[in-house]
């Protein structure tokens, strides 16, 4: 097929050209992204804050209860957290487990009673990991993605 270039042909480059170097579309993407994507920041920062705070409120009640955090290698939080889950519960569980139990106490069979003032805190930390691990929702759903 032969194109021929007239003033039509010209009008229609320009009106491409101009359609495609236009910001005007990328900046109403770029704000629908920013709008679907602001909430998501803001409950992910508010649940990263409650976790750290819970995080601490355990490891103090930790430090207040056996006065030092179990040896080994890591974050005293997972160290605090492995004793828990290998010491404190018969059959041994994960933080998986932990986190997705119905009755802590009860997973917990093996637990000190010195334990009982840290099970408030504990179950406090664990659902603060739940809230910022469901509190992240997927882009496309809220841009309609295909």
């Amino acid at each position: 097929m032969c194109w021929k270039y007239n003033t039509n042909t010209r009008e229609q480059i320009v009106s491409f050209l101009s359609i495609s170097i236009d910001k005007e579309p990328n900046q109403k993407l770029l704000n629908e992204v920013i709008a679907s994507v602001a909430p998501t920041i803001v409950e992910l920062k508010t649940a990263s804050q409650t976790m750290e705070e819970k995080k601490t409120d355990l490891l103090s009640g930790w430090l207040s209860t056996y006065g030092f955090y179990p040896k080994g290698n890591g974050q005293p939080i997972e160290r605090v957290i492995g004793f828990i889950v290998t010491n404190w519960a018969s059959p041994s569980t994960t933080l998986h487990i932990l986190l997705n139990a119905r009755n802590i106490r009860n997973l917990l069979n093996t637990r000190p009673a010195s334990s009982e003032v840290l099970m408030f805190s504990l179950m406090n930390y664990l659902n603060s990991l739940n809230s910022l691990a469901y509190s992240s929702k997927p882009v496309c759903s809220r841009l309609e993605c295909h």
